[in-house]
């Protein structure tokens, strides 16, 4: 399920590690308290940060499980949580300084902020550049070939029918790939107990509909411009010598 595991795994994650500060008291999960020693330990409140953090990771937890169900079953664009992770940590790392009375702390904050900063850019940009990456459609003699950030090659002597509708069966379920509002790239359940792998860039048609005798059964491209759309299905139709 590709990005939806990674954020269940994020939210077992910052879950896990919030009971382990709650409730077993391991103060050394946090960061910059584990690496003091011990004259510096005393000058932070450390069961007052140690509570905070928690309630910041079980924040976090919760975060990433309702971006799962929402993207999961609406395909609600996932940059709206990774935004908010990000803006919730920064802000945590920033207001834990309340509870750190060493004279040098400040510091240490600015650096652990690039540190974060640094991992969620590294994180992100790869998701929103796979997301937002033009689909290219490239057709041979013997085969569709689709490069969108998520690849697929569809073979002539496998293809059913092609056909440019204007509505496409309900989405259901996404079972890998990446979903962004009206971005959808990946493997899908649709209605009708459909397999179908979807390159999508707008949710309005018309959708390029191509239907096979195997699994997947369904693909369907579009563009946000529809007059791409139509001029890559009159390609696909041409090139391959198909009676539209």
């Amino acid at each position: 399920m590709g990005i939806n595991i990674v954020l269940l795994i994020v939210a077992s994650l910052f879950f896990g590690i919030g009971i382990c500060i709650s409730k077993l008291k391991w103060y050394w999960l946090i960061s910059g308290y584990n690496t003091m020693n011990k004259e510096e330990k005393a000058n932070v409140e450390i069961e007052t940060l140690g509570n905070y953090m928690s309630k910041t990771f079980f924040f976090i937890s919760s975060l990433n499980i309702v971006g799962f169900l929402l993207n999961y079953f609406f395909n609600i664009s996932l940059a709206i949580f990774i935004v908010l992770t990000v803006i919730v940590l920064l802000y945590s790392i920033y207001y834990c300084q309340r509870f750190d009375h060493n004279p040098n702390s400040s510091k240490e904050t600015k650096i652990v902020l690039v540190i974060v900063i640094f991992i969620m850019l590294i994180t992100c940009i790869p998701i929103m550049a796979i997301g937002y990456s033009s689909t290219k459609v490239t057709i041979t003699d013997t085969s569709i070939k689709i490069s969108s950030g998520v690849n697929a090659s569809i073979p002539k002597d496998k293809i059913k029918s092609i056909s440019l509708v204007n509505e496409m069966p309900k989405t259901l379920i996404r079972t890998g790939g990446i979903g962004m509002g009206r971005i959808q790239k990946g493997s899908y359940s649709l209605e009708n107990d459909i397999k179908a792998k979807l390159f999508l860039a707008s949710k309005d048609g018309p959708f390029i509909e191509i239907i096979l005798d195997s699994s997947p059964s369904h693909y369907y491209i579009n563009y946000k411009d529809s007059k791409n759309t139509k001029t890559t299905y009159d390609d696909i139709i041409n090139k391959l010598d198909l009676d539209k």
